[in-house]
């Protein structure tokens, strides 16, 4: 399985440069999509960060201070649910990702379209 920070930097070139293998599983969208969730983990960690500053005060919370929690608490949520899901999206299409061939492999649909290279000299 490729790693996620590959995928996301390189998404268009592979997409663009072996389509082959990559053109159908629409890369430009997981990139997309990732990009979306990492937003979305920065905003739950500042709700997190904010909920936890108002309820560190010491006393008894002011009427605005525990209206601003519940709001917290509810985007929070919406956070949390948001990024389960395009985390699952994403698992479910990094494991069908194929893995990036060697530069030195000839290029093919399949084995069928590779050159035999039997009795030749190979170079590593």
């Amino acid at each position: 399985m490729l790693p996620r920070e590959y995928l996301r930097e390189h998404a268009a070139r592979l997409a663009l440069e072996m389509p082959e293998r990559f053109g159908g599983i629409r890369l430009e969208e997981y990139a997309t999509l990732e990009r979306e969730r990492r937003d979305a983990v920065t905003r739950l960690e500042e709700k997190r960060r904010r909920r936890n500053e108002l309820s560190s005060t010491r006393g008894k919370p002011s009427p605005e201070a525990l209206a601003e929690m519940k709001a917290l608490k509810e985007e929070i949520q919406e956070l949390e649910r948001r990024t389960e899901e395009a985390e699952k999206i994403l698992r479910a299409t990094e494991e069908v990702v194929p893995n990036v061939p060697q530069p030195s492999v000839p290029r093919g649909k399949d084995e069928t379209a590779k050159k035999d290279l039997k009795g030749q000299e190979v170079t590593i």
